[in-house]
């Protein structure tokens, strides 16, 4: 959507609300892109400072605003509330929820995985998912949802092919 609005010299502003700064999923990515100057980032260090941020950041609604939402749940329902108190209507605050679909976790079976850069090889139960196993081994992964919602996770593969068993990475 930011891309379209650039694209067609619209007003917009994109607000990222990380719990810290390097948590943001495709950092990267975002500080590249043309329209780069309109993204403020707010490093969000506990549930005070998440609202009071929210209370300054959010102005109060214009005719023609639109109030667009992605993100967790419990973050998403302050900033709604926040919306409200400055008289956003409900009609123009639009939410994308990502919601993981139900995975039958039943046939899963153990793996190993060897961790290029140590050249560590690291047992995965059929109970355990591979971001809990990483850390323990010595691998530190960006993991901002633990949910495989947000794509703050994802870690390049050398050889195999994972299932993915999320809602955001496919085989491709």
């Amino acid at each position: 959507m930011a891309h379209e609005l650039h694209t067609d010299s619209q007003s917009f502003e994109l607000q990222l609300s990380p719990r810290e700064e390097p948590d943001i999923a495709f950092n990267e990515t975002f500080i590249n892109l043309p329209f780069a100057k309109f993204i403020t980032v707010h490093s969000i260090n506990g549930d005070t400072t998440a609202r009071s941020m929210l209370t300054q950041v959010m102005t109060r609604y214009k005719p023609a605003d639109g109030l667009y939402l992605c993100g967790l749940t419990e973050f998403m329902v302050n900033v709604i509330a926040v919306a409200n108190r400055k008289s956003w209507p409900d009609e123009f605050i639009f939410i994308k929820t990502f919601v993981t679909a139900y995975l039958d976790d039943s046939e899963n079976k153990p793996l190993e995985v060897k961790i290029a850069t140590i050249g560590e090889i690291s047992s995965v139960a059929a109970n355990e998912h591979l971001i809990a196993v990483l850390p323990r081994s010595g691998y530190r992964v960006m993991c901002f949802c633990t949910q495989g919602i947000c794509g703050s996770c994802i870690t390049p593969v050398i050889e195999a092919r994972p299932e993915h068993r999320d809602a955001i990475t496919s085989d491709a």
